[in-house]
């Protein structure tokens, strides 16, 4: 459901214009260009350097009707050459991620949620393509839910490489071989994907 809220706060926007402002400045969101970028040609603007090259390249296109999203780390007072775009088209602006998820939970669903904020943020990435009922597991039965193990495990475990490649995200994997050694009944330990799918198939066949 992450994509769904971040896709609706952007949607406002271009609803009236065709530049967006994403705002994140503790760079924790950028996961999410990942399942943005089929939607908008997106620019990022770190420096000024770039926010005075894409502000260029969007004003050479200014007839076109592309929709641009511009994703930059640097709060809206230090921003320079795009903070315009903020000001007349609006922007959507993370300063904390964990807070921005636990007002989305509780604004669509009602619900409060109280993770340590790794487990807050891996959940969700995890929640990407998921519906409400996602978010209600896990406010009701905690982070167990944040992966459907049981069916996280036999993916893991038939290519433990290609699962890793895949989630390509650090944190969610710690988090997800974290879950497992629990699972396993044994504390974590960072080790090769192949050699904790191994402990697992040999905990299956105990």
């Amino acid at each position: 459901m992450f994509d769904t809220w971040l896709k609706n706060d952007l949607e406002q926007i271009y609803e009236r214009h065709r530049v967006a402002v994403f705002i994140d400045e503790s760079g924790e969101a950028q996961f999410a260009l990942s399942f943005l970028d089929t939607n908008y040609q997106i620019l990022q603007a770190h420096c000024e350097i770039d926010e005075l090259q894409t502000k260029y390249l969007i004003e050479k296109e200014a007839n076109s009707t592309a929709k641009y999203l511009i994703y930059t780390t640097t709060p809206r007072n230090d921003l320079k050459f795009i903070r315009e775009y903020c000001e007349t088209n609006g922007c959507v602006e993370i300063k904390y991620l964990q807070n921005y998820i636990k007002e989305k939970v509780h604004k669509t669903l009602n619900l409060n949620i109280n993770l340590p904020i790794e487990e807050l943020i891996t959940a969700a990435k995890m929640s990407v393509g998921q519906d409400r009922t996602y978010w209600m597991d896990v406010s009701h039965k905690g982070a167990g839910e944040i992966f459907a193990l049981e069916k996280e495990l036999l993916v893991f475990i038939h290519d433990p490489k290609a699962y890793a490649e895949e989630k390509g995200d650090a944190q969610l994997l710690e988090t997800f071989y974290r879950k497992v050694n629990e699972h396993l009944g044994q504390d974590y330990v960072s080790k090769p994907p192949a050699t904790l799918a191994a402990e697992v198939v040999r905990a299956m066949l105990d």
